[in-house]
């Protein structure tokens, strides 16, 4: 007799009768269960099963963060964002000093191209602007466009003075060209004022590097 269920059902008993109860006690079956041992199977196979759900969530949980991890990891090698999240202030300074937050590492002989936004302030007199220059490893080049946007390219680590004709807040962008040479190091964004005068000068929270690596 082919298997039904949890159990092997036996033959119609022959102690059944004309007009007598209908019903089957389970137990009389061979193999068979009771109501209570049928209601156990039953909670321990459902137990059972959301254990595995249980598992398999967590599971599939610690493979998702892991390739998320691995991901930002992967990208982190190819892209750097760098904002700046606080002002830097300077008063009568013309000597070029390293900004706090702008800057980022490069290995040897790697190759990256990245703009610059630079959120900046000068609060007092119009007859002097300010410069920046960046620092880079040695036996490294760094080229920047003109900043009036010519297609020419300039050595950035000289400095290049920024126009700045009103106290509210200015911005500047442009666009560099890394190329590494022999020695890792970092690509650092130096500033100051162009001139010796007691006025103070930001580079304000929000400028931003973002660079891509290209070989």
């Amino acid at each position: 007799m082919p298997k039904m269920g949890l159990f092997t059902p036996a033959p119609h008993k022959t102690t059944h009768q004309d007009a007598g109860d209908d019903k089957l006690d389970v137990t009389g079956l061979a193999g068979g269960y009771s109501d209570a041992q049928a209601s156990a199977v039953a909670a321990a196979l459902i137990a059972t099963h959301a254990a595995v759900a249980i598992t398999h969530g967590a599971t599939d949980a610690i493979a998702d963060q892991a390739d998320i991890a691995t991901h930002a990891a992967l990208f982190g090698l190819h892209t750097k964002i760098v904002l700046k999240t606080a002002d830097e202030v300077i008063n009568n300074v013309t000597t070029p000093q390293n900004d706090d937050e702008l800057k980022f590492d490069a290995l040897a002989n790697e190759i990256w191209w990245f703009f610059l936004v630079l959120r900046h302030t000068r609060h007092a007199s119009a007859g002097y602007n300010n410069k920046i220059n960046w620092s880079i490893p040695t036996a490294a080049s760094l080229l920047s466009e003109i900043p009036a946007g010519s297609v020419n390219e300039i050595d950035a680590t000289s400095a290049v003075e920024i126009p700045t004709v009103s106290t509210s807040i200015r911005r500047y962008h442009n666009t560099y060209l890394y190329i590494g040479g022999a020695n890792a190091g970092t690509i650092q964004l130096q500033w100051c004022q162009a001139g010796s005068e007691a006025y103070t000068y930001t580079v304000n929270a929000n400028s931003i590097i973002i660079a891509h690596r290209l070989a």
